[in-house]
């Protein structure tokens, strides 16, 4: 009777913990997404596939508020990658983790931390960014190491700027922002 019970208890055991490790995504978007994190207990980037108004259960979801990288993707061809939405600061409040339309990527900022004025170039946009100035970049998406490409102008004084070269950035996160601090 004692050996039942024991082996009971810890069969309840093993699967309420399984069950409290769970978490519940729910896609309320008109699109398919795929999350890409970083698994804490493997160190390994992973990758969840949600279908458009939808819901699926995450085994390893991490708690609080958590960092993932999001694409758009199709329905019917989850690694077909119609999108790019960048890093999305998510919350797995009470084991579910909402997905909707206010959905937006971190903010991109660039600070100037040298002597030197210079001028980047994204997307079409243009920045003049001054000495100890900080810029939102607006619609700079980076890769998933944090990464982006822009091109480089350095003000030479009266109306003369260097040609344009192409520079590679790493941001790292800083609360609820991406920042390149920039000499």
């Amino acid at each position: 009777m004692k050996i039942r019970l024991g082996f009971l208890l810890f069969i309840g055991l093993f699967f309420s913990h399984s069950v409290f490790a769970q978490a519940k995504i729910y896609n309320e978007t008109d699109k398919a997404l795929m999350l890409v994190y970083q698994n804490s207990n493997t160190n390994q980037e992973e990758t969840i596939s949600v279908p458009a108004f939808a819901h699926i259960y995450w085994d390893e979801a991490p708690e609080g508020n958590f960092i993932v990288y999001i694409y758009q993707t199709v329905a019917t061809k989850p690694n077909l990658i119609i999108e790019k939405l960048g890093f999305v600061s998510l919350v797995n409040q009470k084991q579910q983790i909402i997905l909707d339309q206010t959905l937006k990527p971190l903010p991109v900022y660039m600070i100037n931390t040298g002597i030197e004025e210079f001028v980047l170039e994204y997307n079409r946009c243009t920045i003049f960014l001054q000495a100890g100035q900080s810029s939102l970049l607006e619609g700079l998406l980076l890769n998933l190491q944090k990464e982006a490409v822009i091109l480089l102008s350095y003000f030479n004084g009266e109306n003369s700027i260097t040609n344009p070269e192409p520079v590679v950035v790493k941001f790292h996160l800083e609360k609820d922002s991406l920042i390149a601090f920039f000499k």
